[in-house]
Parts: structure tokens; C-alpha cells; sequence
């Protein structure tokens, strides 16, 4: 392995004596002052550092996670979708004056709804929705064209 010093932060590392192909050239930021021995150091480190691996649960939750900060929809969108009765019941949680007051403004002037809004998950909890309900009503309102 060969390490030349780039500037003062940078070493470009080269597999091999003579080999100088790109793909066996990486380069490793460190610290100003660094030794080539550290940059060795560091990319040997780093081609070996083993992959985080996810717990299929885990890797789940992420997916989960991924899927939901995409799922945006208009409150007519989220409205149509919910339908009469659930409207009927965030109508009269907006008019409630024992609502809190962020609550009632929330729904009845946002411009978009979104899954990852701590809001809707409080909008949720009022109307008796599970995170799995919630899911199901995003996906159905992101479909309706209006």
C-alpha cells in the first residue's frame, strides 16, 4: 500500500506497489498532520469495517419509517377519503372549546396533512385510529385526484 499526501487533510491511498488504477485508489480524509501509516490505517479500517445488519424488525420499522415521511395528502384528500361520519367527529373536536387550541387550529386550517405530523398522531389517538388505520388512510387519500 502506498499513501501520498493530497493537501493537509487528504491521502490518497494505493493498493499495491505499482498499481495505479483507478479503482484501486481511495481516498481517506484525516486530520491535518496526519502520517501515511495512519492513512494506511484508516483505509484498511474502513474496507473492514464490518456492515451494520438489521434485525428483520428493525429493518421493518425503517421501511415503515421511509414509507410514512412520503405520505402527504390535502385535508379535502384526507376528507374524502375519511368520509362523513369521521369528518363529522373532527368537526365537532374543532369546535370543542376543551380542544387545545394548536388542535383546533390544525384542522381547520392546514394546507397539508403528514403522516409523520405528531398533529395527525394526536388526531388519530381522538378519533380511535391505530397507526396501522392511519397507514391505510394516507395510502387511500394520496390516490384521490381533486
Amino acid at each position: 500500500m502506498i499513501a501520498t499526501q493530497i493537501d493537509a487533510t487528504t491521502w490518497m491511498v494505493t493498493e499495491g506497489e505499482t498499481d495505479l488504477t483507478p479503482g484501486q485508489q481511495h481516498r481517506v480524509a484525516l486530520p491535518a498532520g496526519s502520517s501515511s501509516a495512519a492513512a494506511a490505517i484508516a483505509l484498511v479500517q474502513s474496507m473492514f469495517a464490518p456492515e451494520p445488519v438489521l434485525s428483520p424488525e428493525a429493518k421493518a420499522a425503517a421501511e415503515l419509517a421511509a414509507r410514512r415521511s412520503n405520505m402527504v395528502c390535502s385535508p379535502l384528500q384526507g376528507r374524502l377519503t375519511a368520509g362523513p361520519a369521521i369528518c363529522a367527529a373532527l368537526d365537532a373536536t374543532a369546535s370543542d372549546p376543551a380542544t387545545p387550541w394548536a388542535m383546533r387550529v390544525a384542522i381547520q386550517n392546514a394546507r397539508e396533512w403528514r403522516r409523520t405530523s405528531q398533529t395527525i398522531d394526536e388526531m388519530a389517538w381522538l378519533l380511535g385510529f391505530d397507526p396501522a388505520q392511519m397507514d391505510s388512510l394516507f395510502e387511500a387519500a394520496m390516490t384521490v385526484a381533486v
